[in-house]
């Protein structure tokens, strides 16, 4: 799970400048890591449903949620901080996250400084 969630951005800034072929590969990389990564948080959504930790609505919105590609990652963290478990861990991939779409932000804007329109 940490793994997928730390690799949850990657393919995203990628997908914006890079055109072609490779933004498919992209793409399929990224639904890949969705499709494997998936069974496991949704065992853990059903595990704190059995457990009276979440409500009806919040584990079937998590479990929807767990098909988008951004969202999937904001509702895990969401439902660690409601259980109260591994939030050191959970704090830390947030800000490595940060820190990740911050430095693709300044990526892209020196592509567009260096290349012009």
């Amino acid at each position: 799970m940490v793994i997928s969630l730390a690799f949850a951005f990657i393919p995203l800034p990628f997908m914006i400048v890079v055109v072609g072929v490779l933004a498919l590969i992209l793409i399929l990389y990224g639904e890949l890591i969705l499709v494997v990564s998936a069974p496991f948080v949704l065992g853990y959504i059903v595990k704190t449903y059995k457990e009276k930790i979440n409500g009806v609505t919040l584990s079937i919105v998590s479990g929807i949620l767990q098909s988008f590609f951004v969202l999937d990652v904001v509702s895990v963290i969401i439902l660690c901080f409601k259980e109260k478990r591994w939030v050191k861990l959970t704090i830390s991939i947030i800000i490595l996250l940060v820190i990740l779409c911050i430095t693709a932000i300044f990526f892209i804007a020196t592509l567009f400084i260096k290349y012009g329109n």
